[in-house]
Parts: structure tokens; C-alpha cells; sequence
């Protein structure tokens, strides 16, 4: 290819501004954000409700049951997880609610475990906030691609998750301590990486010319809500891991 085709190919090239992406990254934080904070306000004004304490005896007694409080911790958020993939596409508004019941469903398990670890629980949320916050503007402005780090850290995910499981029925609590310390760094991690993904998955989408332009917008809008979706669980994880760590520390 010679200088003068070059110089063409440039010009007609799409280029993202740095506005479009900031705006894209404000969007996917945004609604990050939000879900957190219905979260934390399930978790906040449960205690306060008439049922709180017919539904806190409930889970205590579903707790007893390992096998039912599995399905429940694990079958629920993935159903809701699931259906937030199928239809980020198709009717974000839709997906933003699946969103909003998982947060919902997790703000119900952060109020019952603050039931117990109030001071802990506050600790563990401030300490996951100024985290998440560092590690997420590392992610979107290192330049170096950190996408390594994020499949060592999945593969560690897997071996995390099978030891969690098999402790489940085991119930060491020194085991239990020493995989919420593996969680932590696996979390941390991954609010970098899944934020770096997501800023380099928006630049090249928009830099797609297979892309129709009519295109764009709506799959930008699928992305922020699958970044929000990742970095949202990200934090659940890190601040249920530091909640653990806090928690033993006072045992």
C-alpha cells in the first residue's frame, strides 16, 4: 500500500473522541452506581419493616439447609443474571429492572449478614468503595493491556469456586478465611480489568465500520449494561470478602 492510500484509508476512518468514550464509561458507572445504592438502601431500611424479623428467623432456617440456601444463593442472582444478558440487547429497560432485582436481592442477604456485623459491614463497604474507586481508574487509564491478569484471576475464580462449594459441606472456618483473602485479590483484580475491557470493547465497537451507525448506540447501551453488570458483582464479591475478613478478625 503506498503513502498517498494510506493517507486516505486515515481520514475515513471512525474515530472515537475522548468525550464519546468518558460519556460511555459515565453511563456504564452510573448505572453501576445506582444498583449499589439499592442495594444498600434494601439493606438500610429492611431492619425496619414489619417482617424483618419473620423473614430473618426464615433464612436462618433455610441456612440449616446447605443444599436449599445453595440454591437459593446461587439459582436466584444466576437467573437474574441470565436474563439481563438475553434482553441488554433487546429491551434495555427491561435488563436495567433484572438488574435492579438482583441488587434487590443482594441488598436482602447484605442486610441480614449486617443484622449480625453492623460495625464490620460499614468498615467493609467503605474499605470495597475507596478499592473499587482506585482500581477502577487504574483500569481505564493504564495504557497497557491487563487483560492477562484478568484470565489468570477467572481461572483462580473457578478454583475458588469449587473450593467454596466443597467447604460449603465441610465447613472449615480457617479454610473459609483463607479463601475470602483469594477472593479479595481475585475481585480486586477484576474491577480493573472488566473496566479496561469495557472502555477497549466500546472504542473498537464504535471504530467497527461493519457497525451500521444506527447500530451503535443501541449496542453501546448493551455493553454499559453488561460492564455495569460485571463491575456490580465485582463489588458485591470484594465487600462480601473484606465483610469475612473483617467478621473472623473479631471472632
Amino acid at each position: 500500500m503506498n503513502d498517498s492510500s494510506q493517507v486516505t484509508e486515515a481520514k475515513n476512518s471512525v474515530s472515537v473522541t475522548t468525550q464519546d468514550t468518558n460519556r460511555f464509561l459515565a453511563k456504564m458507572y452510573s448505572i453501576m452506581f445506582v444498583a449499589i445504592l439499592f442495594s444498600a438502601f434494601v439493606a438500610f431500611i429492611l431492619p425496619f419493616t414489619p417482617f424483618a424479623e419473620w423473614l430473618i428467623a426464615k433464612l436462618v432456617k433455610i441456612s440449616d439447609n446447605t443444599w436449599l440456601t445453595f440454591a437459593i444463593v446461587v439459582g436466584v442472582p444466576l437467573v437474574l443474571i441470565i436474563g439481563i444478558n438475553i434482553t441488554k440487547g433487546i429491551n434495555p429497560v427491561l435488563s436495567i429492572f433484572l438488574l435492579m432485582a438482583l441488587a434487590g436481592f443482594y441488598g436482602v442477604i447484605i442486610s441480614v449478614v449486617a443484622w449480625v456485623f453492623a460495625g464490620e459491614a460499614v468498615l467493609a463497604f467503605i474499605c470495597s468503595s475507596i478499592v473499587f474507586i482506585v482500581m477502577a481508574i487504574l483500569g481505564v487509564t493504564v495504557k497497557r493491556d491487563i487483560s492477562n491478569l484478568g484470565a489468570y484471576a477467572f481461572a483462580a475464580l473457578i478454583g475458588l469456586v469449587v473450593a467454596t462449594v466443597v467447604n460449603m459441606f465441610v465447613g472449615n472456618s480457617t479454610f473459609d478465611l483463607i479463601m475470602s483473602f483469594v477472593g479479595v485479590i481475585i475481585f480486586t483484580i477484576f474491577i480493573a480489568t472488566d473496566s479496561q475491557t469495557a472502555k477497549m470493547s466500546y472504542v473498537e465497537m464504535m471504530n467497527d465500520k461493519s457497525v451500521a451507525d444506527g447500530d451503535k448506540k443501541r449496542l453501546s447501551t448493551a455493553l454499559a449494561i453488561d460492564a455495569a453488570l460485571e463491575l456490580y458483582l465485582d463489588f458485591i464479591n470484594l465487600f462480601m470478602g473484606l465483610l469475612r475478613i473483617f467478621a473472623s478478625s473479631d471472632d
